[in-house]
């Protein structure tokens, strides 16, 4: 999962979006709007919580490890089989 990190992931905080470059963004015609509604954003609580976010992780791993399982005791040893069979 390492792969789909940014090499900057350590500088990362709420405002560091804005230091990119934006591309295909719409242009908002009232600045002030637009602020007032980023200001109301930032107050609400996040739509993923931390701790949501932890627990899929570890139910991935355990099916990640239960599937790596299944494979190793019914799927490789049947595929060797039919791999000898063929040779």
């Amino acid at each position: 999962m390492s792969g789909m990190r940014s090499t900057d992931s350590n500088t990362w905080n709420p405002a560091s979006w804005q230091t990119r470059k934006a591309q295909q963004q719409p242009v908002y015609e009232d600045s002030d709007a637009l602020s007032r509604a980023v200001a109301d954003l930032s107050r609400l609580p996040p739509i993923v919580v931390s701790w949501e976010i932890e627990n899929l992780r570890e139910r991935l791993a355990v099916r990640s490890a239960a599937t790596l399982f299944c494979y190793r005791v019914a799927i490789a040893p049947r595929a060797s089989r039919t791999a000898n069979q063929i040779i």
